[in-house]
C-alpha cells in the first residue's frame, strides 16, 4: 500500500492510525486473513517503488509535490 496522501505535506491519517494499530484483517476475493502492517525499509522501498509508480504514475507526481518520502506499507501474513 502507498501512503501518498495525494502529495500533501503530511502523512495520511490512515497511515498514522495503521502504524499505531498494525493488526488488520484483509479481505480479498471473499477470503479474509489477518495481517500485520509495517513500513517497508529502505531496500524494500527501493525495490517496490519503481513497480508501484509503473502501476500508478500519479505516485511519481505526488512524490514531486511533497518534501517527505512517501511510505510504502507491507501487510505481512501472521
Amino acid at each position: 500500500m502507498v501512503a501518498s496522501n495525494g502529495g500533501a505535506d503530511t502523512q495520511p491519517l490512515w497511515y498514522i492510525n495503521l502504524m499505531q494499530e498494525p493488526e488488520v484483517s484483509v479481505t480479498r476475493r471473499n477470503e479474509t486473513s489477518r495481517r500485520i502492517a509495517r513500513t517497508a525499509d529502505t531496500s524494500e522501498r527501493a525495490e517496490l517503488w519503481p513497480e508501484l509508480v509503473r502501476l500508478n504514475r500519479m505516485y511519481a507526481a505526488y512524490a514531486k509535490k511533497t518534501e517527505y518520502e512517501i511510505s510504502v506499507v507491507i501487510l505481512e501474513k501472521t
